[in-house]
């Protein structure tokens, strides 16, 4: 609500940064700027990784057993191998982004589309092979650290677990309690992090008073729905503990064997992750050169293509300091580096509108 009620007072580029730099001042904007450009390129280098999950088990189960073998990183606080899948992805959509915004809004319009049906799709099908008892499981079918000890041949699914401490939790609705509850939400606020990509659009939009502030409820609302709506389905198919952790729909389908289901629901999972990386990467480079217009970065980056009509250098730079991260980092790690700095950006905006009131 706050970003809708600022995109209708300041239809600018620059999101965050913007409406900081207009109401408190340079100084916080640059903080903010950064924690942006931090947010944008995090969220970039995780949903590449992702990518490569699905694009694994799209390829029969080679992509990531190769990299593992082959380009493995034996260093504690990086990713377990080099992803030079997710980078290449990242810089296949910075090409795309470089060439124009109409070609890549036409196309991040046709994967939506695609992602919604599949997301619908996955929904209707779930109802068939719900399962209720999933909701309520005994704390003892749900293996923990005695249990892995006692077993010598541990099952994949239960790997997990057993590297937990505590194992997977008590079972029933809420396994691990209250405290669970709020580590989680704290985490699946990651998922809602994209509704200040509309706010960049402020000065490509026709008319940003009326149409941003609206696209951002509508789509809050609709990826609620539809996060609820999957989260149930998954959970109601199969127990909380064996849920895959790279490709989960496509593993639960090929486990109740409904193969034709599980592949185009990796189709749908590819075009749903080449739409949020085409979005969020769109919306990078419009804060890296609102920052370079008002010379808190280097001036390059302000430049913009006659031609293409789109900030070459900072879509170049963006797109490369995203991909580098992709490569190096895992999602977990980027998650939790990213929660931090988008939490301050959200709290300084909700304090900007009551001190532009």
């Amino acid at each position: 609500m706050c970003y809708a009620e600022f995109a209708a007072r300041v239809p600018l580029a620059g999101s965050a940064y913007t409406y900081t730099y207009v109401t408190i001042g340079e100084m916080c904007a640059f903080v903010i700027g950064w924690n942006l450009i931090l947010e944008y390129v995090i969220g970039n280098a995780s949903v590449a990784r992702t990518f490569t999950g699905y694009l694994n088990h799209l390829t029969g189960d080679h992509i990531i057993p190769y990299l593992s073998t082959h380009l493995r990183m034996n260093i504690s606080s990086l990713a377990p191998y080099l992803d030079v899948f997710a980078f290449a992805i990242v810089m296949t959509m910075t090409m795309l982004l470089v060439v124009g915004v109409k070609e890549s809004a036409t196309l991040t319009k046709m994967f939506t589309m695609l992602n919604l049906l599949v997301l619908s799709f996955v929904a209707v099908c779930g109802l068939f092979t719900e399962q209720w008892s999933n909701w309520s499981i005994d704390a003892t079918q749900v293996p923990n650290a005695s249990k892995c000890a006692q077993i010598g041949d541990v099952l994949e699914q239960h790997k997990q677990c057993c590297a937990r401490p505590d194992g997977c939790g008590e079972g029933g609705f809420t396994p691990y309690g209250f405290s669970g509850v709020v580590a989680g939400a704290a985490t699946c606020f990651f998922a809602f992090v994209g509704f200040d990509v509309i706010a960049t659009t402020g000065e490509e939009a026709r008319n940003p008073s009326k149409t941003i502030p609206l696209a951002i409820l509508v789509s809050l609302g609709i990826c609620c729905f539809f996060y609820m709506a999957t989260s149930t389905t998954l959970t109601l198919m199969t127990p909380y503990f064996e849920i895959d952790s790279d490709a989960p729909f496509v593993v639960v389908f090929d486990k109740i064997g409904w193969t034709v289901s599980a592949f185009l629901v990796s189709i749908g999972a590819v075009c749903a992750l080449s739409t949020s990386l085409l979005g969020s990467m769109f919306s990078m480079p419009r804060v890296v050169l609102a920052m370079a217009r008002d010379g808190l970065l280097f001036e390059c980056f302000a430049y913009i293509s006659p031609s293409l009509k789109t900030p070459v250098v900072a879509t170049l730079c963006s797109g490369l300091f995203a991909g580098t991260m992709a490569a190096l980092f895992d999602v977990g790690s980027l998650v939790e580096m990213m929660s931090i700095g988008t939490l301050m950006a959200y709290t300084v905006v909700a304090a900007s509108v009551l001190m532009l009131r």
